[in-house]
């Protein structure tokens, strides 16, 4: 019988050639995966210091609201202490008119 031949017969020197552009690819690709990887991990690091960064700013911002809400509350003691303040000086000064008026009426 007889033997047939493909039009892309596969010689030595296409074999060579078809290995050396695969191992030069493969380089390439591992090059580049290499630089994908330090990416990966530089952008890994910047986003561990922003995530730092906003737990600071987090933290900041409820120490900032507990301060806040501290201020409101001795403002409100504060207006409530002038109001009795008020009151107590408002019964001292009738007191005392009281006291002048019967002075006033002993003296007659």
């Amino acid at each position: 019988h007889t033997q047939r031949t493909t039009g892309a017969e596969a010689t030595p020197s296409k074999d060579a050639a078809l290995i050396q552009f695969l191992q030069t690819s493969i380089y390439k690709l591992n090059e580049e995966k290499d630089e994908m990887v330090d990416r990966i991990a530089l952008l890994n690091q910047e986003s561990a210091k922003l995530n730092a960064h906003l737990d600071a700013s987090n933290n900041l911002a409820t120490s900032l609201q507990d301060d806040l809400e501290h201020a409101h509350s001795q403002s409100q003691t504060l207006k409530a202490t002038i109001s009795e303040l008020k009151t107590e000086m408002e019964q001292s000064k009738m007191q005392g008119k009281k006291e002048i008026a019967t002075l006033q009426e002993r003296i007659k």
